[in-house]
C-alpha cells in the first residue's frame, strides 16, 4: 500500500481554512498516486475546541464541512477527523473514511482522556466498536483507532480479533509536546506494532494552539518495530512510504471479547504509478533545540492565529527578555517585534545600553520610556503610609508594577500583544 501521512496545523474553528488544507493534500496524494491518505485527530474542527463543542453552529458547521471535503475526495481514499453526532445528539470524537467521493464509514473514539489538558469526557461519549477497512483487492485489513486508544494498554487495540487480524493499525493523534514526549511515542508505537504483528501509522497534529503545542512527528512502523517513515518535527509535511502489507502470523492474543465491523473498499485505479519513495529519516533534535522551536512555534501560532499584528516586549537588558526578543524575531520577523526599555533609578548603566543594542542587533523598534518621574509619584503618593519603614524590595518591585501598566497601556491602545519575559524559576 502506498501510504501518505498529512501533517497539518490546523485551527480551532476554521472550517474553511481546515478544509482548504485537506483539500491540497488530497491534491498531493493523487500527484503521488497514493492509495490512502490519513490526517490528525479532529482535523476539520481542530483541536481542542473545547467548550465550542456545546454550540449547535459550530456542530453543523463540522459536518457540513467533513460533506463538502467528501465530495472533493474524487480519486482519493482518506482517513478525516471529525466530531460525529449519534441520533439522540450525542458527540463522538471520530474518523471519517472518505472514498471517491462516498463517505464509507465512521469509527468513534473508545478511549476518551481525562486528565492533565485533556477534558474529553465532559464532551463526548465513548465509541462501542472497532471498524476494520477491508481492501476487496488485496484483503488485507486495516485497524482505525484516534490517539487514547493506543496508549491504553487493555484497551481493544490490543486484544483479539483486533490484534490478530490487522495488517496495519492506523492511529489519528492529536498529541501536545513537552520536553522527550517524541521518544515516549516512538517506544509506544514500536511495542504496539511488536505484540500485534502489525504495520503501524501514526500520524499526529502539529502548531500551537492556545497554551499547547503539537508537535507532529508522525510514524510509520514495521511490525519487527523498525522504522519505516518519519515525519518532519514542528512543522506541517507531507509523508509518503509504500509499505509491504501482507497475509500475516497472529503473533499476540488478548481477551476474545470486542466487536468489530468491517467496511469494504477499492484502491482507487491509478492512471501512472510513481516509483517506489524512500522517505528521509528525521535527524534527531538536541533538547535544547526541541524546546526553542516548540517556543518559536507556540508563539508565532498564538499571534497569528488570535489576529495580533504586533507583540510588545519589555526590555530590560537582562538575559531572559533578551532572549524572548530573539524568539520573536524568529517567530514573527523583526518588523512585527516592539520593545520598550523604561530605566529607573536602579537601572545600571550597563543594562540600559544593554537593551539599546541588542534592540539594534536584532534590527527591531525601541520605545524609551523613563519611568523616574513615575517612580518618585508612587513614593510621595505611599510616603504617608511607609513612614518609619525601612527600604526593602517593596520599593524595587514597584518598577514592576510601572512597567507593567505601561506595557498594558500600549497594548490596548494599539492593539499589540504582550509577551512576558518571567523565567519559570520567577513563575514559581
Amino acid at each position: 500500500m502506498r501510504l501518505a501521512i498529512s501533517q497539518l496545523n490546523t485551527t480551532v474553528g476554521d472550517f474553511s481554512g481546515n478544509a482548504g488544507k485537506i483539500l491540497h493534500s488530497f491534491s498531493l496524494a493523487r500527484k503521488t498516486a497514493a492509495d490512502l491518505v490519513i490526517f490528525p485527530e479532529m482535523t476539520i474542527t481542530g483541536y481542542p475546541p473545547e467548550d465550542l463543542l456545546f454550540k449547535n453552529s459550530f456542530i453543523r458547521e463540522n459536518l457540513k464541512c467533513i460533506r463538502y471535503v467528501q465530495t472533493h475526495s474524487k480519486g482519493v481514499s482518506a482517513i478525516v477527523g471529525f466530531v460525529d453526532r449519534g441520533e439522540s445528539g450525542e458527540l463522538y470524537n471520530a474518523a471519517a473514511f472518505i472514498s471517491n467521493g462516498q463517505l464509507l464509514g465512521t469509527y468513534r473514539k473508545i478511549e476518551l482522556p481525562n486528565y492533565g489538558v485533556f477534558d474529553e469526557k465532559r464532551y463526548f461519549r465513548p465509541g462501542r466498536e472497532g471498524v476494520f477497512l477491508e481492501c476487496r483487492e488485496s484483503g488485507v485489513l486495516t485497524g482505525l483507532s484516534i490517539c487514547e486508544d493506543i496508549w491504553i494498554r487493555d484497551s481493544f487495540i490490543y486484544q483479539k480479533p483486533y490484534a490478530s487480524e490487522a495488517s496495519l493499525i492506523v492511529n489519528i493523534s492529536a498529541s501536545p509536546y513537552h520536553m522527550g514526549k517524541q521518544d515516549s511515542r516512538k517506544n509506544l508505537v514500536q511495542n504496539l506494532a511488536r505484540l500485534t504483528g502489525a504495520h503501524v501509522a501514526y500520524v499526529n497534529l502539529v502548531g500551537g494552539q492556545d497554551e499547547l503545542v503539537f508537535d507532529g512527528g508522525s510514524l510509520i512502523v514495521s511490525p519487527k518495530g523498525e522504522w519505516l517513515a518519519e515525519a518532519a518535527y514542528l512543522k506541517e509535511d507531507f509523508l509518503v512510504v509504500d509499505i509491504p502489507l501482507v497475509s500475516r502470523e497472529v503473533r499476540f492474543f488478548g481477551k476474545d471479547d470486542f466487536v468489530c465491523k468491517k467496511i469494504s473498499w477499492s484502491q482507487t485505479k491509478k492512471s501512472t504509478r510513481v516509483k517506489k519513495i524512500k522517505p528521509v529519516q528525521v535527524a534527531a533534535m538536541a533538547e535544547e533545540e526541541e524546546v526553542y522551536r516548540a517556543l518559536v512555534l507556540g508563539t508565532r501560532d498564538y499571534v497569528e492565529k488570535n489576529s495580533f499584528n504586533k507583540v510588545l516586549i519589555g526590555l530590560s537588558g537582562g538575559i531572559d527578555s533578551a532572549f524572548v526578543a530573539c524568539l520573536a524575531v524568529e517567530a514573527l520577523g523583526p518588523s512585527r517585534v516592539i520593545a520598550v526599555t523604561m530605566p529607573s533609578p536602579f537601572t545600571s548603566k550597563g543594562t540600559y545600553r544593554d537593551s539599546k543594542i541588542l534592540a539594534k542587533n536584532l534590527k527591531i523598534k525601541l520605545l524609551d520610556l523613563n519611568i523616574q518621574k513615575t517612580y518618585q509619584t508612587y513614593l510621595e503618593t505611599l510616603k504617608p503610609i511607609f513612614q518609619n519603614k525601612k527600604n526593602d524590595t517593596t520599593e524595587e518591585n514597584l518598577q514592576a508594577r510601572i512597567r507593567g501598566n505601561l506595557l498594558m497601556a500600549l497594548s490596548n491602545k494599539f492593539g499589540y500583544l504582550v509577551l512576558t519575559t518571567g523565567n519559570k524559576s520567577e513563575m514559581a
